[in-house]
């Protein structure tokens, strides 16, 4: 008969275990999901100074910008052009590098003419760049179907930005910045935890944020798990003893 009990006790404490795995497996699926969300654009950095045309965009032409990767990443940037004569047709380039490394591109975008305007600053997205990556980058523009007739107007202003400088035709010039805003965007599971760095630049199923979340919360429910089975153990030590003791 007590060899009944203790089959029934242990199948009722396996049903406890199985319910409460089920459970935090469901909750980590969730974390996964949950981590991987994509908060609002941040405003990281800038040189919003516009005091004059810097350079000209056309033709052979390329303007650049040095900037310092934000602690929270780099997603974009916003850019102020004017051109008195839109171009219907074409594209502008841009290309992100290291500096020191021109011809290995961290992004290459093609923006349509037809997607700039005068009237607001140009936004270009991109995928994160970490400061573990690269802790500066430069931001490069072509325009190689405009004329000069065509030109756009890239606006800057003296030197403010103590990180970076402008650079034209892979001419620096330390004196000048464009003018910019960068941008930062992080996962909901940055948080609570770095997981957008625990991801950086790492294979497979080590590269999703949701990972690192899930992981962490599964630590913390077999923490919680052994803490209770701990307590349940010594509770029912302490009743044996008292039943013992009363005999």
């Amino acid at each position: 008969m007590s060899l009944v009990k203790t089959v029934l006790a242990w199948f009722r404490r396996v049903g406890f275990s199985l319910q409460y795995w089920l459970v935090v497996a469901i909750v980590a699926a969730c974390v996964w999901v949950l981590a991987g969300v994509e908060l609002s654009l941040n405003v990281t950095d800038s040189q919003e100074q516009r005091i004059r045309a810097s350079a000209y965009l056309y033709g052979e032409q390329k303007v650049s910008q040095i900037v310092r990767v934000p602690r929270d990443g780099l997603v974009g940037i916003d850019l102020w052009l004017l051109s008195h004569k839109l171009p219907a047709r074409g594209e502008l380039l841009v290309s992100i590098t290291m500096p020191d490394q021109d011809d290995e591109e961290l992004n290459l975008l093609a923006i349509p003419f037809a997607e700039i305007s005068n009237q607001q600053p140009l936004h270009i997205r991109f995928s994160e760049i970490l400061p573990t990556t690269a802790p500066v980058v430069q931001i490069t523009l072509e325009a190689p179907s405009l004329t000069r007739a065509q030109a756009f107007s890239v606006f800057g202003a003296d030197n403010s930005y103590s990180y970076g400088m402008m650079v034209i035709n892979d001419q620096p010039r330390p004196q000048e910045d464009l003018s910019f805003r960068l941008y930062s965007q992080q996962l909901l599971g940055d948080q609570f935890l770095p997981v957008s760095r625990f991801a950086s630049e790492r294979p497979g199923i080590f590269g999703q944020p949701g990972f690192y979340a899930s992981m962490f919360w599964l630590c913390f429910a077999t923490y919680l798990w052994a803490l209770i089975a701990f307590l349940r153990w010594i509770v029912s030590q302490r009743h044996r003893f008292a039943k013992s003791a009363n005999l």
